[in-house]
């Protein structure tokens, strides 16, 4: 199939793309306000079907991931292995997305099949599980700045109480 590019933004609409690579470009629009790597959330999540979910589970939380869709993925791959599944395919993952009513909102089955597509399996997790959760800590900077500001120009609040609550804040990331 021929495609086109049409410069959009910061992504490139491709006239004749596929149904996941659209579903891509939907998923990665609620990230873009954050620091994020969608394609290496995808990378790992992608690994998962390959046999190494556990040590991406074991490295990773779901709040580790920006994009609200690898983040229902992660937590059906986790559940997954709670359940005593130590490996599955798409399908699989789909049925417990399904299960959980949630299949549509991470993608559809279009997307998980596209998941592990040039995944290089050799990779170390730890290596890429370690900027996805650096990049998890710069998006609580950006959301805890947020509350700071608005803590800030609170003039009810005592000063103490927001130097207390940002020492917190900043204790969680260490």
């Amino acid at each position: 199939m021929a495609t086109k590019s049409v410069s959009g933004g910061p992504y490139h609409l491709k006239i004749g793309a596929t149904k996941a690579e659209r579903k891509l470009r939907r998923v990665r629009n609620d990230a873009e306000s954050w620091p994020c790597d969608p394609d290496l959330e995808r990378s790992l999540l992608g690994v998962c079907l390959w046999g190494r979910a556990q040590e991406v589970v074991r490295a990773l939380e779901a709040q580790d991931f920006g994009l609200s869709a690898h983040k229902e993925i992660f937590g059906a791959i986790a559940c997954l292995l709670e359940q005593g599944e130590t490996t599955f395919d798409v399908w699989t993952l789909a049925s417990e997305l399904r299960r959980r009513r949630t299949l549509e909102s991470a993608g559809g089955e279009a997307y998980l099949a596209d998941l592990d597509r040039g995944i290089v399996v050799e990779q170390t997790v730890g290596l890429r599980a370690q900027r996805l959760r650096e990049l998890a800590h710069r998006r609580h900077l950006l959301q805890a700045s947020e509350e700071l500001q608005r803590r800030a120009a609170d003039l009810t609040e005592p000063l103490i109480e927001t130097k207390a609550w940002l020492s917190g804040v900043l204790n969680e990331l260490s």
